[in-house]
């Protein structure tokens, strides 16, 4: 028997939200703090606290009272609590759905950036293998956490749970995308003091490059502006308007005539595979 749940959106009128923005509120609650929350789920506190008001918005009343010491629930907020810690409770039983049907196969999480055929090569004996590709590796974690996924591979260096037993596969570099209408040192590698001035476009977090950034506190040294997609970074990238950054094994998929590729000097991350399952963990170290 097949079964597939999708509880990703629901919609009322012309919202549409993300039943992960449930789990979201619960975790703002346990802190009373948008900054706690936000580290909590690796993202940013714009992002979080966005997230909050669309969940606002779909509910049609304000659920926070938002103060200089934290954010608290108001009386109705304390009534969607209850609520929404049902639902968060049932979607969780949902998901248990499907668990007598992975008993068979492990379920493997990965980045668009590593080579399907690269795992087909080292893993083509393995007939009992699910693949779940995701666009972050904080997605990944979190999937992990949550036992949606038995394995992940991505980048390593960004997880600090001690819990985890973790194998480097290989380490790759940044890269500066920019356009030659930019006064941006010419040559294949640029330091970070060579960007100060200038103004840095990333995706929306959560994101590897916003990961990158945080975890280096890059964005003390350099201007960061989010937007939704690649194509439109690219575009203010092509305008000269700033630069983007992105690991190099994404970077060699962007179409980047006409736009300057320079490695970032002194940085790199490590990309690996991470599980909680000790006897897991040795299997596909030994089949990598």
């Amino acid at each position: 028997m097949n079964v597939s749940i999708n509880v990703k959106l629901i919609q009322k009128g012309e919202f549409i939200i993300d039943f992960n923005y449930l789990h979201d509120f619960i975790v703002v609650v346990k802190h009373n703090s948008l900054n706690k929350a936000a580290l909590e789920l690796n993202i940013s506190v714009p992002a979080l606290s966005k997230r909050m008001k669309k969940l606002e918005d779909y509910c049609g009343f304000q659920m926070f009272h938002r103060t200089n010491k934290g954010v608290f629930l108001t009386g109705k907020g304390e009534k969607a609590y209850d609520m929404i810690m049902s639902i968060d409770a049932q979607l969780k039983n949902l998901s248990k759905i499907e668990e007598d049907e992975t008993n068979n196969y492990f379920r493997l999480g990965i980045l668009p950036s590593f080579s399907l055929s690269k795992l087909n090569n080292r893993l083509n004996d393995l007939d009992f293998l699910k693949v779940t590709i995701e666009n972050n590796t904080a997605i990944l974690y979190e999937k992990l956490k949550s036992k949606a996924l038995d394995v992940i591979l991505g980048d390593i260096s960004s997880l600090k749970d001690p819990s985890l037993f973790t194998y480097q596969l290989y380490s790759e570099e940044f890269i500066v995308i920019s356009s030659p209408q930019l006064k941006i040192k010419n040559g294949k590698n640029l330091n970070i003091e060579d960007l100060k001035d200038d103004v840095v476009y990333i995706q929306n977090p959560p994101c590897d490059t916003y990961t990158f950034i945080k975890s280096n506190q890059l964005d003390k040294k350099m201007t960061i502006n989010y937007l939704e997609h690649q194509e439109t970074i690219l575009a203010h990238v092509r305008a000269g308007k700033g630069i983007n950054i992105l690991p190099k094994t994404l970077a060699i998929q962007v179409d980047y005539r006409h736009l300057n590729y320079q490695v970032l000097s002194g940085y790199s991350r490590t990309i690996g595979i991470a599980t909680y399952n000790k006897e897991l963990f040795e299997y596909i170290k030994n089949h990598l």
